[in-house]
């Protein structure tokens, strides 16, 4: 995975525990979780691009609207999955690569 595109995933999902939302809101933000966790399993950088995109713009808005007056803090199960998640890419910044975790560095380098 790209460092960059790690490091923009982390800190978005960091800021996440700072967000003060309506509870309808703190719902979307558990479905762009989901997303972001599946495009983590997937593998696949696009999709995690865009995941990580949609959950950035699930948060707050820079002007209250009357209706959002009561915001709340993150819902512990929000917590909880983003903390998941936080610590998957952070375990996956220090993983090998894949070739030089299966050995096929050391078949290029034998032939």
């Amino acid at each position: 995975m790209e460092k960059p595109l790690q490091a923009e995933a982390i800190g978005i999902l960091r800021e996440v525990l700072e967000w003060r939302l309506p509870r309808v809101r703190w719902e979307q933000v558990g479905r762009r979780l989901d997303d972001v966790a599946g495009a983590l399993a997937e593998g696949d950088p696009a999709n995690l691009r865009n995941a990580v995109y949609a959950l950035e713009l699930s948060g707050p808005d820079r002007a209250a609207r009357i209706e959002d007056v009561l915001v709340l803090a993150p819902p512990p199960p929000t917590r909880e999955r983003v903390g998941e998640l936080v610590h998957r890419l952070e375990s996956s910044a220090e993983a090998p690569p894949a070739q030089v975790a299966s050995g096929r560095e050391d078949d290029a380098s034998a032939g």
